[in-house]
């Protein structure tokens, strides 16, 4: 089968603690990662031991054209997870091809932070 010319970067913001509901969209998401090649998704699971985790994520946030971020009360309180936020909102404002899909995972005080806005 051919793979598609289309494609998908897809970058996941998550706190730890979310862990489940990356690996169920992952898991809904297989088949465009598999058979057509459309989806190309990465976390922070991807980073092999002895990669360096401050280079990776933004190497990543920079190549990746869509991001998915699962809202909880953990990534709200996560300063790294609201800094991902904030560089890819950035990317997005400057960029009309930069996708930002925030998913509420858990209830959460999300409209409480002023740079978290839901389409």
């Amino acid at each position: 089968m051919p793979t598609s010319k289309f494609r998908i970067s897809l970058f996941y913001a998550y706190s730890h603690k979310d862990q489940r509901y990356r690996e169920r969209i992952e898991t809904q998401l297989a088949l465009l990662q598999e058979a057509d090649g459309v989806l190309d998704g990465w976390s922070d699971n991807c980073i092999l031991p002895g990669q360096d985790i401050p280079t990776e994520i933004p190497k990543r946030i920079d190549a990746s054209s869509s991001f998915v971020f699962l809202l909880s009360p953990d990534f709200l309180a996560s300063p790294e997870c609201r800094a991902e936020w904030k560089i890819a909102l950035k990317r997005a404002e400057t960029n009309p091809g930069i996708f930002l899909i925030p998913i509420i995972v858990r209830p959460c005080a999300w409209h409480d932070h002023d740079e978290i806005r839901l389409y």
